[in-house]
């Protein structure tokens, strides 16, 4: 008899690619022509999810025409807590969220919930710079910073929006598991004698997102904070005074 291919469409982002795959072709198999052709590295490391953010397991048994969005996850670098300036206060999760590692890394597994959290320490003056591995970037998720009587998953804190995170680092508006990145590094430079908190990817000296803050008593400290839902990790990954290069203004 004649065995018939089922057709897959894989996407990453913008890009997508359709591979036709036979009944018991193996899971490492599917994996191999999807990094080939989508020109990613051979030992990249992949994560596949429906349309809805929520992970698959790909195989060769799913209906012909099945969509399954494709993400490359980073394995990031843990800091040591004594390395660092602060961690993520456990006080301040929600019960669905998770924190490990020592507690710099948070996130959850299972798409149950938007939640936030606040640093360990707040800054009032002097310049301060942390970078945080976002694995994936997905929509409602994003970082800034908050005060200490700010509910850190509140949708309305002024200085961490996560409608403008996903636009400024991902390109893209909307929300929705549809569509979205890989992980993404984020570098925050917090400077209270100036007033400003900047966002940029790690390596790259552009500024992406800026937040002016007001010479208001109540933002005379701040604390850095990080929002997400979905089924992702964040993981803090260092922590100094200053970007490691010199970061450049926002186009206008």
């Amino acid at each position: 008899f004649l065995l018939m291919a089922n057709k897959y469409k894989f996407f990453n982002g913008d890009f997508s690619v359709s591979l036709n795959v036979y009944p018991g072709t193996s899971i490492e198999s599917i994996e191999h022509y999807v990094k080939k052709l989508m020109g990613l590295e051979p030992d990249a490391e992949l994560v596949f999810t429906d349309e809805n953010g929520e992970y698959v397991c790909v195989c060769s048994e799913m209906p012909s025409g099945t969509q399954i969005h494709v993400r490359v996850c980073k394995k990031p670098d843990v800091i040591s807590p004594e390395d660092a300036s602060f961690v993520w206060d456990i006080d301040t999760k929600n019960d669905t969220h998770e924190l490990h590692d020592n507690n710099t890394r948070y996130g959850q597994p299972e798409n149950r919930s938007f939640g936030g959290i606040r640093a360990t320490k707040g800054f009032s003056s002097g310049k301060h710079y942390w970078t945080v591995l976002f694995s994936p970037l997905v929509c409602c998720m994003g970082g800034g910073v908050c005060t200490k009587s700010d509910e850190p998953d509140s949708w309305k804190l002024p200085f961490c929006n996560s409608a403008a995170f996903r636009k400024a680092f991902t390109g893209t508006e909307g929300t929705g598991g549809s569509g979205l990145t890989n992980s993404v590094h984020v570098g925050f430079f917090l400077d209270m004698d100036s007033k400003v908190l900047q966002m940029h990817k790690v390596g790259e000296p552009k500024i992406l997102l800026q937040f002016e803050i007001p010479d208001d008593p109540k933002y005379q400290e701040l604390y850095p904070c990080l929002q997400m839902k979905h089924v992702a990790w964040l993981t803090l990954t260092s922590t100094s005074n200053t970007p490691p290069i010199e970061l450049q203004p926002m186009e206008e």
